[in-house]
């Protein structure tokens, strides 16, 4: 019994000892993958757009629940650790998107965004959370979503609309393309707060994201549980009528009158929401420059309905008739003043039934002819030529 009770012991030794052997070797492999991700670290000037801290501290802990360390990835990009413990504290935008950037080759998951927005605890979105998921409803909820969403990030813009089927929560930005892994985080935290909220685990009825698919779209599949779109124009997630009529198991109208004053509060610190004239403008002049002003496309291109469009225009002061007038009158100074275009051409160009309604509208903006206006335009060019 003795010699089986030493074998036993060898064996037992030897296997810790090769455990502890593949366990080094595994860490000296993140540590050093860690590095390069650290190294790789670019310099960053701050955008002026600030992301809570909430959202953060989710992405450095999801950077550590996937075997890498958040810590020293914050550290490197000059996050100070204290302030992901601060409910009230921001992060500029700028260290945000590169943690998104070199989150993925750190944990080598593809699919890190995702993972991070699925790994969206209760509470862990603070005051925002607490408000939105004390509505009645989903709708009520999503609703709150797209009013509040300053509180949480001022980088980009999220919306609300409905048509006959569904209704629709869009994320978009403006002021620059979203990334991948922005684009699944958003979407898989969106989807994880309205079933935990709901109880309901098949609440989305189709996802759509605006980048290619990867290679492998299991994780997709099973983080939505709904079709997935790839290669769309912006973040959308569609909930259909039932959906959004279930009652959220937190629903409080007490708890919720009480957060409204201080939900009111903290958005007064941060940055408004983006201008709606100054997006509508961007895909306006793109569409009039391929011929195509419609409204109803415009406003789903910013995942508006094409009333709540109008709504917000006119909270602004404005038409969309008029957005659409100053679009074309830009398009139109620039395009008259290259001699190889035919006027002709621009007023297809620019949507106008008639060439006559084109010279009308212009000598309307400028008070001159498209002709007169080339003519002095060219000669103002060929001046400084003329003279040397």
């Amino acid at each position: 019994m003795s010699s089986c009770f030493v074998e036993r012991s060898c064996s037992n030794g030897s296997n810790a000892i090769l455990a502890a052997a593949r366990q080094t070797r595994e860490n000296d492999a993140k540590r050093a993958v860690h590095g390069r991700c650290l190294r790789a670290a670019r310099s960053m000037a701050p955008s002026g757009l600030t992301v809570c801290a909430a959202i953060v501290k989710n992405l450095v802990d999801a950077v550590d629940a996937l075997g890498a360390d958040g810590g020293a990835l914050a550290r490197r990009l000059e996050i100070d650790p204290a302030t992901l413990t601060d409910a009230s504290a921001r992060v500029d935008d700028a260290f945000v998107r590169e943690l998104l950037r070199l989150a993925p080759s750190c944990t080598k998951d593809p699919a890190f965004g995702l993972h991070a927005g699925e790994r969206s605890a209760r509470g862990v979105y603070g005051l925002a959370e607490y408000f939105i998921v004390s509505s009645a409803t989903l709708r009520d909820g999503l609703v709150l979503l797209a009013d509040n969403y300053a509180l949480l990030s001022e980088v980009g813009h999220v919306s609300f609309s409905e048509d006959d089927q569904f209704g629709y929560v869009s994320f978009t930005n403006s002021r620059r393309a979203v990334y991948v892994q922005e684009a699944e985080y958003f979407a898989a935290a969106v989807v994880t707060v309205a079933r935990r909220a709901t109880g309901v685990s098949d609440i989305l009825s189709f996802v759509e994201l605006p980048h290619s698919p990867p290679a492998d779209t299991s994780e997709h599949a099973r983080v939505f549980q709904a079709p997935v779109r790839f290669d769309m124009p912006h973040t959308r997630l569609a909930f259909d009528r039932a959906a959004q009529s279930r009652s959220l198991r937190s629903a409080d109208a007490a708890l919720a009158s009480v957060l409204r004053p201080a939900v009111t509060a903290a958005r007064a610190t941060v940055a408004p929401p983006e201008d709606i004239v100054e997006r509508v403008r961007a895909p306006v002049r793109r569409k009039v420059g391929e011929g195509a002003a419609a409204m109803e496309s415009i406003a789903r291109a910013l995942g508006r309905s094409r009333r709540s469009l109008q709504r917000a225009l006119a909270e602004r002061g404005t038409t969309y008739q008029a957005v659409l007038d100053d679009a074309r009158k830009e398009l139109a100074l620039r395009y008259v003043a290259e001699p190889g275009r035919t006027l002709s051409e621009i007023a297809f160009d620019l949507a106008f039934a008639r060439a006559t309604a084109f010279h009308r509208a212009f000598r309307r903006w400028t008070g001159k002819t498209p002709m007169t206006y080339r003519a002095e335009i060219l000669a103002r060019t060929a001046r400084p030529a003329d003279q040397n």
